[in-house]
């Protein structure tokens, strides 16, 4: 049987819907001057969106939205030096989906 002489292909394991740069891009010189160095859009697998502030001391989720630009901190804004804690932070899935991630591949 030709099936059998290659391997399963693994099964993927999907942390979010999706990451991608936001429209809000490139920060304007007032902000870049402030740190700020992109501006990320993320879809969690439980179908919320948030904007990410990507600075040049960590990260943390913004006020903005689809059709408004506020780079300051949101309420929750989550700090932290990693995008990988912020994700963590905003998505129990993601957190999981993540620590299966890391399983498969590094135990």
């Amino acid at each position: 049987n030709p099936e059998d002489l290659f391997p399963p292909k693994p099964k993927s394991i999907k942390c979010l819907q999706s990451l991608d740069y936001s429209g809000w891009n490139l920060p304007p010189p007032n902000r870049y001057c402030k740190g700020d160095l992109a501006y990320l859009v993320v879809k969690t697998l439980e179908n919320r969106t948030f904007h990410i502030t990507a600075t040049s001391n960590g990260f943390y989720v913004n006020g903005s939205t689809e059709t408004s630009f506020n780079p300051r901190p949101a309420e929750a804004a989550h700090f932290s030096h990693t995008l990988v804690e912020v994700l963590e932070r905003i998505s129990p899935l993601f957190k999981s989906k993540f620590n299966d991630l890391l399983e498969k591949y590094f135990s």
